[in-house]
């Protein structure tokens, strides 16, 4: 089993469209069922200010929003508070 740490610039480009939106769908749909990709929970906050500010910004609708907020809950991440990369963050690869 492999696990890729991966943070909010790639997760929100798996939602809307972005420069790198096609590798990030990639990324998603070529993971083996073995696999799992892990986020700080920070990442999910993150995702959803992008997400307010399309909706404040950029015209988005707030249904859109909310729709891409369950895709978002949805999406085949694994969660971890943000105390455990702490000490893992300063372990050599």
């Amino acid at each position: 089993m492999s696990s890729y740490v991966v943070d909010a610039s790639v997760v929100i480009q798996r939602l809307i469209r972005f420069t790198y939106t096609e590798n990030a769908r990639a990324l998603f749909s070529q993971l083996a069922d073995s696999d799992k990709l892990v986020v700080p929970e920070f990442c999910l906050l993150e995702c959803t200010n992008v997400l307010w500010k399309y909706v404040r910004f950029q015209g988005m609708g707030e249904s859109t929003a909310d729709s891409l907020v369950d895709d978002l809950i949805g999406l085949p991440i694994t969660v971890y508070g943000s105390g455990d990369f702490l000490k893992r963050g300063l372990q050599s690869a």
